[in-house]
């Protein structure tokens, strides 16, 4: 049980974070448009579908009419028939029913009266909400660092995860799939890391349906799912059984689900990640890693400081641990470089990299854990030279990593640099341009980067 003082470090971190988010100005509601409006319409009639009247795009729809998506009706919508459902996984549809029910019991709602889509009302309750799930995700990195750091340094990695990495710049923006996805895999890692540290038995049916629903909300949490099912089958073979058997009891219901409503295995989201390619994969593998614009090691500088010290402290690292969140990281980087669309479209930084951002945090935690456990081991040879030297970069490259992804969530010109002065899209060099990278806004002389 954790102490009356964590308990309320907690609440502060809770409200103290939640008031930050909601507060940053710039919102990316690109994708997760229309999220809302299908889990009121789940709520409020259990139907994952809507009727063309439902949008104003659509109002001209007649009976039997097919549309392409993205050309003439919204890309975040998929059509069936007549009807149609929200293109992105059902997963954060489901998850989002108790906060759309306590929304619409305080007046908020994604239609209108007439029963037409509201953007303001969606916009709205997914800025309350992302900012509530990003808050309630720092309370579990605080949980997390506390079963191995003091108060003091459980503080520290709170306060870098949720300011230094894509939680503020992205995932409390807006209800991205990552948004859900991310919580998630928080509380599955603090899962894991309780059983390690504290030596209890592992909860297999918890744990399972938590990766169950990671594969529903955002299928590139697959990668996590295997690592963590490896982790058990070499850890807990114990458990193996029920942890198997939930899954697949899991999976069974999702494609019953999307064999009913959209005849095939898989709904289509699941069908859409066929843009892969090994062509110029070495040059977005780099512009994953260290492009101005999308560099992962760029907008979350403090990444260099962690390499240094579970390089340094090797030895007194709970290895394992660092192995499997090491693997998770590089493997997933892999696949966002094998992606045509690596850099994410209209956002901010390396939004693609941000389903990661729990394990980032969790080799933060074991880090630090290994400096102070080398320090306890060797005190006579940690000379006070070290230790500056140490904290000096530290906080050059955590300042750094705050200050970036702050002025995503709170400078609006950082949003416009997509478009103007071209495209990003249609002119991908932009991402290399160090003399305009999109920390920095739009370019105020106009300049274009050459092809």
């Amino acid at each position: 049980m954790n102490s009356l003082q964590d308990r309320i470090a907690a609440a502060i971190i809770l409200v103290a974070t939640f008031v930050i988010f909601r507060v940053s100005p710039v919102h990316t509601i690109y994708d997760s448009r229309y999220e809302m409006l299908f889990t009121q319409q789940l709520l409020r009639h259990h139907s994952f579908s809507l009727g063309p009247e439902t949008f104003s795009e659509l109002r001209s729809h007649k009976p039997g009419q097919q549309h392409r998506r993205g050309i003439d009706f919204p890309y975040q919508l998929v059509q069936v028939g007549d009807s149609f459902y929200n293109f992105y996984p059902p997963g954060n549809t489901i998850l989002g029913l108790p906060y759309v029910a306590l929304a619409n019991a305080v007046g908020l709602s994604a239609t209108d009266q007439t029963g037409t889509y509201n953007p303001n009302g969606d916009d709205k309750m997914q800025k309350g909400l992302a900012a509530l799930l990003m808050a309630g995700l720092s309370v579990i990195i605080f949980f997390t660092a506390r079963l191995v750091l003091s108060l003091g340094w459980s503080w520290l990695i709170t306060i870098a995860s949720a300011f230094g990495t894509q939680i503020w710049s992205t995932a409390s923006r807006a209800v991205w799939s990552q948004t859900w996805g991310i919580f998630v895999l928080g509380l599955a890692i603090w899962l894991i890391f309780r059983t390690e540290i504290k030596k209890v038995p592992l909860r297999p049916i918890f744990l399972a349906t938590c990766l169950s629903w990671l594969y529903f909300i955002r299928p590139t949490f697959s990668i996590s799912i295997a690592a963590i099912g490896l982790y058990v089958l070499v850890y807990h073979r114990k458990i193996l059984a029920p942890f198997i058997l939930t899954g697949c009891i899991w999976l069974a219901a999702f494609i019953g689900f999307s064999e009913y409503h959209f005849g095939q295995l898989l709904p289509p989201y699941y069908h859409s990640y066929d843009t892969r390619s090994l062509d110029k994969f070495w040059e977005r593998f780099a512009g994953t890693v260290i492009s101005p614009s999308r560099g992962l090691l760029v907008y979350v500088s403090a990444i260099w400081f962690l390499i240094y010290l579970l390089a340094r402290y090797w030895k007194t690292s709970r290895v394992h641990l660092v192995i499997l969140s090491t693997a998770v990281v590089v493997v997933h980087v892999i696949m966002v470089a094998c992606y045509l669309g690596w850099h994410g479209g209209a956002s901010y930084g390396p939004r693609l990299t941000t389903d990661i951002v729990p394990w980032l945090v969790l080799l933060g935690i074991l880090a630090v854990d290994a400096r102070l456990r080398w320090h306890d081991k060797n005190k006579a040879h940690d000379s006070p030279i070290r230790l500056r030297t140490e904290w000096s970069f530290a906080v050059v490259l955590l300042a750094c990593s705050i200050t970036l992804n702050g002025i995503g969530a709170i400078w609006q010109d950082t949003q416009r640099w997509n478009a103007k002065p071209e495209n990003v899209n249609e002119a991908p060099s932009r991402l290399w341009d160090w003399k305009h990278p999109q920390f920095l806004g739009v370019p105020r002389n106009g300049a274009k980067v050459p092809p």
